[in-house]
C-alpha cells in the first residue's frame, strides 16, 4: 500500500531551496540599495563641490582698490593687480574652501598660492595660508 511521506527528500530539498532563493532575493535587494546610496554619496559630493566653485565664476573686484580677479569656468583665472599687472593661471577649490591657484609665470614656471576663499552674497573673502593675509572682493554684475 502506498503512503505519502509528509517530508520527502525532494519536499525538503524544495524548501531549503525557497529559503536560499528568498535569501539570494535579499541579499541582492541589499546590494542594489548599498550600490544606491553609495552613488547618491558621490552624486552629492560632486553637486555640493561644483556648487562651490560654480559660486565663484565670474568677475570680482576688490573692495576700496582697483584690482580685479576674474574665475572662469574651465578652471582658469586671470588677475589684475593694483599697478595694472596681469597674471593668468589656473585655479583648483576644494568643497570646504581651500583653494589652489597656479600662477604661470612669463618665464614658464609655476607659482603655486594656497588660500581659504569664504563667500557671503556678492562678497568674496580670499585669506593667504603663508601671509594670514585677507583680500575682499565684490561681485561685478
Amino acid at each position: 500500500m502506498y503512503r505519502p511521506v509528509r517530508d520527502s527528500t525532494l519536499v525538503i530539498f524544495y524548501k531549503l531551496k525557497c529559503f536560499k532563493n528568498h535569501w539570494c532575493v535579499m541579499l541582492k535587494s541589499l546590494f542594489y540599495h548599498i550600490c544606491y546610496l553609495f552613488l547618491s554619496a558621490i552624486l552629492l559630493t560632486l553637486v555640493v563641490s561644483c556648487m562651490h566653485s560654480q559660486k565663484v565664476i565670474g568677475r570680482w573686484s576688490e573692495i576700496g582698490k582697483t584690482s580685479t580677479l576674474e574665475f572662469m569656468n574651465d578652471g582658469s583665472f586671470r588677475a589684475v593687480d593694483n599697478m595694472g599687472m596681469i597674471v593668468n593661471g589656473n585655479y583648483f577649490i576644494e568643497d570646504n574652501g581651500d583653494a589652489t591657484f597656479e600662477i604661470i609665470q612669463p618665464e614658464g614656471t609655476i607659482e603655486i598660492i594656497n588660500v581659504k576663499i569664504t563667500i557671503k552674497g556678492d562678497e568674496m573673502t580670499i585669506k593667504f595660508i603663508n601671509t594670514n593675509e585677507v583680500e575682499k572682493y565684490r561681485k561685478e554684475k
